[in-house]
């Protein structure tokens, strides 16, 4: 998955190999068609999670196929966001956003179609933006960064 940004918008490009290194099937979708589309019905395949600056106070998560439609569609508040990554398959996408100039930091589990999997719930203000962050089923997580207090 990449994407390539133009002066008139970009584009999200999905591409899917196989275990030889053949190609599977690749995808490029509008990202300037994500910010108005409408979600389709539920499908039953894979789908990605994807996040999509919408304001300097909030972004969209979508859920999208492979082929590019829209499952779900969701704004979240925050003017950063990290999508953790998952340890073991899961339906659930995890996402940590930082509000108020990154004074605090919410740690949002939401389902297969972006609603509350679990109430968000704030969490120490720890910089994960340049770090990263696994989440686990039981709804714990990892997270690698540094503390926004320490300035070293």
């Amino acid at each position: 998955m990449g994407s390539a940004q133009a002066a008139g918008g970009g584009d999200l490009w999905i591409m899917k190999l196989d275990g030889t290194g053949a190609e599977q099937f690749e995808t490029l979708i509008d990202f300037s068609k994500l910010r108005s589309i409408a979600t389709t019905t539920k499908v039953n395949e894979p789908s990605f999670a994807l996040t999509l600056y919408n304001s300097d106070k909030d972004f969209n998560v979508l859920r999208v196929t492979p082929k590019g439609e829209v499952t779900a569609k969701r704004t979240l508040p925050g003017m950063w966001y990290v999508a953790l990554r998952p340890m073991q398959p899961t339906s659930k996408t995890l996402i940590v956003t930082y509000t108020e100039q990154g004074s605090r930091a919410t740690l949002y589990i939401l389902s297969d179609q972006l609603e509350d999997a679990e109430p968000p719930r704030s969490i120490k203000n720890y910089d994960v933006t340049q770090g990263l962050g696994y989440g686990f089923n039981d709804g714990s997580v990892a997270l690698f960064g540094r503390d926004r207090g320490l300035d070293r």
